[in-house]
């Protein structure tokens, strides 16, 4: 989020394209990104963690309810998420470097897995959307038309990661981004935290009890240093 406000603050990159990838794991090219990963292993006998996954069925085993269930579907389970986050880091990383480092117009692209903005100059926004679907289309990958949209943040905001950008006038006069987590993210630290410190785990050990609510709380306090609400309010 840092990098957000940096560049709408300090870069006048304030029209954004909020990308939403189709299908992202379901569409990704295994057989391609295999091969991005055979670049990175030095050693050949180590084991693709990402091998097998693709095609393997998603089986979920619950204790006493009945057999385990197969759905039969080609696609990665939940329990693989950091492999999902490391295979979209990998198969992104062009993407990045193509944006941050090559092109002319100077856009700031900020991602985190397969979610991704792009900020630019006004009246970049749609060529730079132009250049992004050629891209996805040529390494296999679409976006998805209905979710993606190109804005300007000084006249409506957007959500990324669990937090809305907004442009907003501080009491100084001077406008500034403003960045918070959203409702839905609040209630979520907050329910996670509920849960674990309610009136059935009293019983409990206060160093037993806080280890899970800590997570959620301690990821909005990592992302979204508390600096960022008041700076050039």
């Amino acid at each position: 989020m840092d990098a957000i406000s940096i560049a709408l603050r300090e870069r006048g990159r304030t029209e954004v394209i909020d990308a939403d990838l189709s299908g992202y794991f379901d569409s990704l090219p295994h057989r391609e990104l295999l091969r991005r990963v055979a670049r990175r292993v030095s050693d050949g006998r180590t084991p693709c963690p990402h091998q097998g996954m693709a095609a393997r069925p998603i089986v979920e085993r619950r204790p006493g309810q009945g057999p385990p269930h197969d759905y039969g579907q080609p696609t990665w389970h939940a329990a693989r998420r950091r492999h999902q986050s490391a295979a979209a880091n990998l198969y992104l990383s062009r993407l990045d470097w193509q944006v941050n480092e090559r092109c002319e117009l100077h856009p700031v692209l900020v991602r985190y897995a397969d979610d991704f903005v792009i900020l630019s100059r006004p009246g970049q926004g749609a060529e730079l959307l132009t250049r992004l679907k050629r891209w996805l289309a040529a390494n296999g990958l679409t976006l998805n038309e209905a979710k993606t949209r190109t804005l300007d943040v000084r006249a409506e905001g957007f959500k990324f990661l669990g937090f809305g950008v907004s442009w907003r006038r501080g009491k100084s006069g001077r406008n500034y981004p403003h960045i918070e987590p959203t409702p839905k993210a609040r209630a979520s630290c907050g329910t996670n935290c509920g849960r674990s410190s309610n009136h059935w785990t009293l019983w409990r050990a206060a160093d037993e009890v806080m280890p899970g609510s800590e997570p959620a709380a301690e990821r909005l306090g990592r992302i979204f240093p508390l600096r960022q609400q008041h700076a050039g309010i």
